[in-house]
Parts: structure tokens; sequence; C-alpha cells
């Protein structure tokens, strides 16, 4: 009779766990390599946190994600030859802590800039990182514009660069959607447990 009971017990909260796997932009990375015009110039990297209060219809996550990481560049000086891997330089660049949606970046403060004339390496450049919710379910917003709930089922914001000329590179996370809305409280997994076990009774002594 027990296992019966189980068995009820499962499929109901299977029910209320159907998921759907999403992919959310949540911000991006950017290189000007002009930042700051000159002979030479100043080349720069930025952050950009685009959920909460930033979010739109290309970044449609609503609540507000905090990002941590680094950004590991390779480069060397102009004039050398950067296949001589005596040349080349590693600068770690470590996202200011927890960089949320109301932070401002300075590219200058935190040290993401470089002299223009500067030979980069992105080949051997990579960026590697994660992101904080503050609770979940996180909500976004899907094709048809709805708001929907969203259980965080990837974080890892890890890649390679490609690029010498002006580039973004999207930040991004998985999600699966939450069917029926939010996910249940213990005190409503309770409840619906006690349901399906009265269900469970009847159907047994009936």
């Amino acid at each position: 009779m027990f296992i019966k009971f189980k068995l009820y017990l499962t499929v109901v909260i299977l029910s209320l766990s159907s998921l759907s796997a999403a992919s959310f932009n949540v911000g991006y990375i950017g290189f000007d390599p002009a930042f700051v015009p000159g002979s030479p110039g100043v080349a720069a990297f930025s952050i950009n946190n685009l959920t909460g209060s930033n979010s739109n219809i290309d970044f449609p996550v609503l609540t507000e994600v905090a990002f941590n990481g680094t950004l590991t560049v390779t480069y060397c000086d102009a004039n050398l030859d950067c296949d001589d891997v005596l040349n080349q330089k590693s600068s770690a660049l470590v996202i200011p802590s927890n960089f949320g949606p109301t932070n401002t970046f300075d590219p200058f403060a935190s040290g993401w800039v470089f002299p223009s004339d500067a030979i980069f390496r992105f080949s051997q450049s990579s960026f590697f990182g994660s992101v904080v919710i503050p609770g979940n379910p996180f909500i976004a917003k899907d094709a048809q514009d709805v708001s929907r709930n969203y259980s965080l089922s990837s974080s890892s914001l890890d890649f390679s660069l490609s690029s010498t000329d002006p580039f973004i590179v999207l930040l991004t996370i998985n999600g699966d959607e939450v069917v029926g809305g939010e996910i249940p409280e213990p005190s409503t997994y309770f409840l619906l447990a006690s349901g399906a076990l009265m269900i469970a009774l009847r159907k047994r002594f009936s």
C-alpha cells in the first residue's frame, strides 16, 4: 500500500516540475580599439549588465542578475614579434564583485584599458565567469513578450575572444521554464501531497 501512495506523490510532483529549456541574453563584454582616439590612443574592454532595470526586448531577464568573472587578455607591445612567447604579456581583468545592473563600469578604474597600438592575441584570450540570481525562480519575457518564471539551469559564462575589430560578446544563461507559474512553497507541496494521499486512499478502498 505504501508503494502505491509513493507513486501517486511522485506523479503529482513531477507534473508540477515539468520544464522547458531556454537561453537568455543577460549582458555583454565589449571591445573598442579606439576608446580614446590618439596615436597611440586607448583600447578598452567593457562589461555591460542588461538585466533588471536595464532589460529590454533582446535582454529579457527582468530579475536583477549579478556577474562575477575574469577576462584574461594576451597581448604584446607594438612593433614586437607577438609570435615570440617571450614578448607576450597576459593580464587578468576582474569584474568588480557581484556587478549588477545598477553598477557603473569605468574601464580606467578597473584596469580594462590598453594602448591602442598593442597587438592582441585574442586566440589566447578568454573569459570565465558566472552569475548570481538573488532568489529563484527568476522572471524573463518570452518571444511573445509574456513574463514567465524560470529556474536557473546553467550560469557558466566562458568563451574565447576572436576579433581585433570592435565587437561585443554576449553573456547568456540557460533556464528551465517553471510550468504553471511560481515554484510551489514547501507548504504547497504538503497540501498537494495530502490531496494525492486522499485520492490514493479513496481509489484503494472504493
